[in-house]
């Protein structure tokens, strides 16, 4: 039974041995302090901090040596997603209560937020599976915390007579697989043979680090000027740069750079390079330096 599933279960946030214990255990624990509880939702500031953090707490995705995604012993099959300063917390919860995966939904500790816990297919493919339900949740007007992508990220325990429970959940199956950049077509390209080598290099780096360097969307279309004065040849290198973006979107990204190509711009490929160097990347010729 999912509730009978085994976790970490910690004294508090300062314990890092923590002792085994299951899934209801955890629950129950919040029972047992609700009157500390109580009291922490009438406080503010420093003061609820400071109370949250001598809560006993739990790693819900599973059994750890030590705390830490290196320390985890074996998996739950669980995660815990917190959706944080909602509006309507009864209605989010009802909400949630509906989906056939959510095996409980509730408030978190301070009274303002939702936390939901559901069992997913593939443990082993935690961070896939996460991504595919942030991206459900996103599609239904729901944001999730994205610190609970952490397999060891903790849950401080909480307390809610309300809370909906489902004990035939099943398991979530849905696996997010970063769509892959389209392949770069040979293009003619009327600068330096050299300075599209120093791209190509460049981007085998990104593609390899998972590297994002877009910080928001004016960075993204500068990088997408700059690279348009390779001309066509810069497309495929567009899409390397913006697909390890949780954002991208193979069909944006096509149509962005085509607009890109149509529209004179200042920004020229030195931006790109010096995007790179921010992050560490460079290529194995002469470095290349802007004016």
């Amino acid at each position: 039974m999912i509730f009978d599933r085994e976790i970490s279960i910690y004294s508090n946030v300062s314990d890092t041995k923590g002792s085994v214990g299951t899934l209801r255990d955890f629950l129950n624990i919040g029972q047992q302090h609700k009157d500390y509880i109580d009291r922490l939702q009438q406080t503010s500031g420093d003061e609820r901090k400071s109370m949250k953090m001598k809560l006993p707490c739990a790693t819900i995705s599973g059994v750890f040596g030590k705390r830490g995604k290196q320390g985890l012993i074996r998996h739950s099959g669980l995660i815990a997603l917190d959706m944080d300063d909602v509006p309507d917390c009864a209605e989010l919860i009802d909400k949630l209560a509906g989906m056939d995966m959510v095996a409980y939904a509730g408030r978190s500790v301070g009274g303002n937020g939702v936390f939901a816990i559901v069992p997913i297919a593939y443990p082993d493919k935690h961070v896939q599976q996460w991504e595919s339900l942030r991206r459900y949740f996103d599609s239904l007007g729901i944001t999730v915390d994205p610190q609970t992508k952490d397999v060891a990220r903790l849950r401080i325990c909480s307390y809610d007579p309300k809370a909906r429970v489902r004990f035939d959940a099943v398991p979530y199956k849905g696996v997010y697989t970063p769509p892959q950049p389209k392949p770069v077509t040979s293009a003619r390209y009327y600068g330096s043979d050299e300075t599209e080598v120093r791209v190509s290099e460049c981007c085998q780096q990104i593609a390899a680090y998972h590297t994002d360097l877009t910080n928001d969307y004016a960075d993204w279309l500068r990088l997408g000027f700059a690279l348009a004065e390779l001309g066509e040849a810069g497309r495929g290198y567009f899409h390397t740069v913006s697909s390890h973006n949780q954002k991208y979107d193979r069909e944006q990204c096509d149509r962005k750079f085509s607009e890109c190509l149509r529209t004179a711009s200042r920004c020229g490929i030195g931006y790109f390079f010096n995007r790179c160097k921010e992050y560490g990347i460079t290529y194995k010729t002469e470095r290349y330096e802007s004016e």
